[in-house]
């Protein structure tokens, strides 16, 4: 259980380095974290292809 908060806590800390995200877009995106793979795809994005890729899903 604490290795999963922990993946938890490093998704929210990389969604804090992009700018300008709101708590709704936040907490869509972790919706969206819904396995390792993509998990580990996002933490390897820099934070302008995080908030594309969240902007990006929410016009879906």
């Amino acid at each position: 259980m604490e290795k999963r908060e922990s993946r938890e806590s490093d998704l929210l800390d990389a969604m804090k380095e992009s700018p300008g995200l709101t708590d709704e877009a936040c907490f869509m995106a972790l919706d969206l974290l819904n396995t390792k793979a993509k998990q580990d795809f996002f933490l390897k994005m820099t934070p302008e292809q995080r908030l594309n890729w969240i902007t990006y899903k929410q016009m879906q």
